[in-house]
């Protein structure tokens, strides 16, 4: 009897794990074709291909991948020109049209308010360009499907006149800018939400503070010799910097996403339309620059992602890719979405997601060896702050 137990116990085991390879496999087969959808679908709507290569096996479920990437608008193009037969459908097609609407409006609203932002700054002395969002935007076949997250601007003059022009605009309060020596490593002002839900970041610094201080000092007086060259008023209303600036400012910017919190797969189209539109000399340029600029390694792998997805000419990359590192960044982005605000680990208790949060920052150390030193001494501190928070809390 308890030899029949025993088999009977070992064949469902079997048959259980042979169920679980099944789904797995499926579920695994299910994600590669909505991978490769995606990507095909998104180099038809930006016009590098002139075909679909790979639709999806589930249109609704595909949607909802694309909604995560905040890619809707943008693939909304490829989806409109579909042949008969190819294309989803009619109701999601509809509810589709419609998002796309949508986008095509908040952008319309975004580039007046960046206008406005312009126009005021300006009339106060300072001058100002577009960071990233509108700008890039302005490089899209479709410059209003790109999905809009906020409006960062650049402001002159420092961070204590540029507190001082804000709280005379009546856009923040005094006691909202606090002291300039207790953030000497911020680098923008977060306005609130105006009438129409939009979010502002004035920056009054380029970049983020980067772990290794040399690193930064360097990089900070190469975007003031990048930014000195000059900007360019388009024909939306706003200031947008040189592609000498906005390729260095915006890999910095990718960067410390990739290394604190995650990236998104709209960034690395963003920058496909910076090299599409740069010059050979201006590619050179930084490329010769990004060791000493702590960004060899993380371009490196941004450039094997982006002949992946967009099928990058070897001719517009910095540098050689690197697989390794690229494949990394690529599979954090699919399976995180945009910013990884859909990554499963976010679902998780408070002391889960502060250990993992921190033990996935010391894994990316290797996608920028120059800042590993200071990586660690960051996450020391990070931990030292976080259970003196806890403490606290719990009292």
């Amino acid at each position: 009897m308890c030899k029949q137990k025993r088999i009977f116990f070992l064949t469902l085991h079997a048959i259980l794990h042979l169920v679980h390879l099944v789904v797995t496999k499926r579920y695994k087969m299910k994600q590669a074709n909505h991978q490769d959808a995606m990507f095909s679908l998104l180099r038809f709507a930006l016009g590098i291909d002139s075909e679909v290569t790979t639709l999806p096996a589930e249109w609704e479920t595909f949607y909802e991948k694309v909604r995560q990437q905040s890619l809707s608008g943008i693939l909304f193009d490829g989806v409109n020109r579909l042949a008969e037969g190819q294309a989803p459908p009619f109701g999601l097609a509809l509810r589709w049209a419609r998002e796309a609407e949508r986008l095509s409006g908040i952008n319309a609203l975004f580039n007046a308010e960046s206008a406005r932002l312009t126009r005021l700054f300006e009339a106060e002395g300072h001058q100002t360009f577009i960071l990233k969002g509108q700008a890039n935007a302005r490089l899209y076949p479709n410059p209003l499907r790109r999905h809009a997250g906020d409006i960062d601007i650049w402001v002159s003059g420092g961070r204590q006149s540029v507190a001082e022009l804000l709280v005379r605009a009546g856009m923040l309060n005094k006691d909202d800018v606090g002291d300039t020596e207790e953030y000497e490593h911020a680098y923008h002002f977060h306005l609130p939400p105006n009438e129409h839900g939009i979010t502002v970041e004035v920056h009054y610094s380029y970049a983020l503070g980067g772990p290794a201080p040399r690193t930064y000092r360097r990089l900070m007086a190469y975007l003031d010799e990048q930014a000195a060259k000059g900007v360019s008023r388009v024909p939306e209303g706003f200031n947008v910097p040189s592609l000498a600036f906005a390729l260095p400012m915006q890999l910095s910017h990718i960067s410390k996403h990739i290394l604190i919190d995650g990236l998104s797969l709209r960034q690395v189209i963003d920058y496909y339309m910076l090299l599409k539109v740069s010059s050979e000399s201006e590619r050179q340029a930084l490329g010769s620059r990004l060791h000493s600029l702590g960004l060899y390694h993380v371009a490196a792998g941004l450039m094997w992602v982006l002949a992946q997805v967009l099928h990058i000419p070897e001719n517009l990359m910095l540098t050689a890719p690197d697989r390794r590192r690229g494949r990394w960044i690529l599979n954090h982005i699919v399976d995180g979405g945009n910013f990884a605000q859909y990554n499963e680990k976010r679902q998780q208790g408070w002391w889960e997601r502060i250990v993992d949060s921190r033990w996935q920052r010391l894994q990316r150390i290797w996608l920028s060896p120059a800042d590993a030193k200071w990586f660690v001494h960051e996450e020391l501190e990070q931990w030292r702050k976080t259970v003196k928070l806890k403490i606290e809390g719990d009292k």
